[in-house]
């Protein structure tokens, strides 16, 4: 299967690049370049591997959608016979 640019991989060291290069940034800023970038790199880190938990639950949940469905066949009970009763009246007759 061929890797696309969003798998979790590339996820993760997307970002770490970004949390390297805002910890640089702000390093520089605050003149404290190995701090920033030691904390930049840790979120990063963190962050990069949320996104790929996140991708890849999307392409569980996108595969388990594609599944055909099972069609489950239910076996139909015969309704119920009405019973009638005729009701038989005797005729008397008077002689």
């Amino acid at each position: 299967m061929k890797k696309s640019k969003r798998s979790g991989d590339y996820l993760i060291l997307l970002g770490v690049l970004v949390g390297a290069v805002f910890g640089f940034c702000v390093g520089f800023a605050f003149d404290n370049i190995l701090l920033y970038v030691a904390i930049g790199l840790f979120f990063g880190l963190v962050i990069g591997i949320a996104m790929a938990n996140k991708e890849n639950a999307t392409i569980i949940s996108v595969k388990e959608e594609k599944k055909p469905a099972v069609k489950k066949t239910t076996t139909k009970k015969a309704p119920a016979k009405k019973t009638t009763t005729k009701k038989t009246t005797k005729k008397t007759t008077k002689k």
